[in-house]
């Protein structure tokens, strides 16, 4: 299984796949809202307190993915700005949905969803998208570098925003071989954290740590 999930993170993963997963999500984040405030226990529960209110988030989430273009990113290299496209879709489409639901209970009388779930369901489902996207990016980082025990070894000396697009521009791009293994900076309160899954080392390390038998390392200025 592993083998398989190697062999289809070689190639990125097509864009209606991030939007369907993205659908999935939403579905599973409204269900977990309902429960939250026991929707599925009420008396007067029927299928169209439910799934008449699912048709509506649904509709306005395809739509806020749609325009924000949020599941465009390259899922394995998500970023802040994938972020921030998330949030921007789930703001706009829970804002819609809290419309819909003022100008129902001002015409009728009664909720179609009440805010309490809306705003509910808001919370979780960025969660939960933020989530996928992070969890996808951390697998793929901790089983594709096994793949290939050949790649050459880098070391990135700056672990500032420079730094950082130099490690995504060798990784995004298989042909170049290249595999990051640590940033050198000689900021104090960064020495000993890690970004984006790679630690972060005073310059004065003994390089000898960092090299196996018969590998190479590469050194890379990115002030």
């Amino acid at each position: 299984m592993i083998n398989q999930f190697i062999r289809v993170t070689q190639n990125h993963t097509p864009r209606w796949v991030v939007l369907l997963a993205d659908i999935v999500i939403s579905t599973v984040s409204f269900l977990l809202a309902c429960f939250f405030f026991d929707y599925f226990g009420a008396d007067n529960f029927n299928r169209f307190n439910f799934f008449y209110p699912l048709a509506v988030v649904l509709l306005f989430r395809f739509n806020s993915f749609l325009i924000t273009k949020s599941y465009i990113g390259i899922i394995k290299y998500t970023s802040t700005q994938d972020a921030i496209r998330i949030f921007y879709a789930v703001a706009s489409s829970t804002l819609g949905i809290l419309v819909v639901e003022a100008l129902y209970y001002f015409s009728v009388g009664s909720h179609l969803l009440k805010p309490s779930v809306i705003l509910t369901d808001a919370f979780i489902v960025t969660v939960l998208l933020s989530g996928f996207r992070i969890g996808v990016k951390v697998l793929y980082s901790q089983i594709k570098p096994s793949e290939n025990s050949n790649n050459r070894k880098i070391i990135i000396y700056g672990a500032g925003e420079a730094g950082v697009l130099v490690k995504r521009s060798l990784e995004r791009d298989p042909k170049w071989n290249r595999k990051v293994i640590a940033f050198l900076d000689d900021n104090v309160s960064l020495q000993g954290k890690s970004v984006e899954g790679v630690k972060i080392y005073p310059p004065d390390v003994d390089l000898k740590i960092f090299a196996a038998k018969g590998s190479e390392i590469e050194l890379i200025i990115a002030i």
